[in-house]
């Protein structure tokens, strides 16, 4: 008797593994909004920077991303014209839902003088424009 109970939680024991491996990932959302005026920010980059995997946050500024294995993870938000907002040691759960909200300060974008040079269709002094002269006596004609 002992000994089929000893198999039977063995049993139980080895299906209870085998299941619990199999689902060791989970989901992270949020919002990420504007920090001055508190709007949503659409086409925001949220990148799981460990795993170089990443979405887009939505017109509401919502994302969300699935099935990460679970972990902690470096966070980055980011979009032309704001600092880029990292968040370190985020903890994915198994079967769980991480919420993370970003907020994106705007800044200034500095870009390098640009020099414009024109000579591919040069025009130099010596080029003269066609010119016809017509008599008097030719235009009455």
């Amino acid at each position: 008797m002992k000994k089929k109970l000893i198999i039977v939680i063995g049993i139980l024991i080895m299906i209870s593994t085998l299941f619990s491996k199999g689902t060791q990932t989970g989901n992270l959302m949020g919002r990420v909004i504007d920090a001055e005026t508190s709007y949503p920010l659409s086409n925001v980059t949220v990148i799981v920077k460990d795993l170089e995997q990443g979405v887009y946050s939505n017109e509401k500024g919502q994302y969300k991303i699935m099935n990460l294995p679970v972990g902690s993870y470096t966070i980055v938000f980011q979009i032309i014209g704001s600092q880029p907002q990292i968040k370190s040691d985020v903890i994915i759960r198994s079967n769980r839902t991480t919420f993370i909200n970003g907020e994106l300060k705007r800044a200034a974008i500095q870009i390098e003088g640009i020099t414009v040079e024109t000579d591919y269709f040069a025009k130099t002094e010596e080029q003269a424009t066609g010119v016809i002269s017509f008599s008097n006596e030719e235009i009455r004609r």
